[in-house]
């Protein structure tokens, strides 16, 4: 089956980041910095009531794609 680290969404948006065309990964990494993860926050707050741990983890996992 999948492990949790081949699940988790920084995983998958990294992976998919990496796919991009090499001259819009930063311009998308940075746009998905600072809007997609408080965006998938505040949806996930909202349908699911559940918390979500908002650290770094995205963060490096953006920069170690671009």
């Amino acid at each position: 089956m999948f492990s949790d680290e081949d699940t988790s969404v920084e995983a998958l948006v990294m992976r998919w980041l990496q796919n991009q065309d090499e001259d819009y990964r930063d311009t998308l990494g940075g746009l998905i910095k600072d809007y997609f993860y408080d965006a998938l926050k505040w949806a996930l707050e909202q349908v699911c009531h559940l918390p979500f741990s908002h650290d770094d983890n995205h963060t490096n996992a953006i920069e170690a794609a671009v």
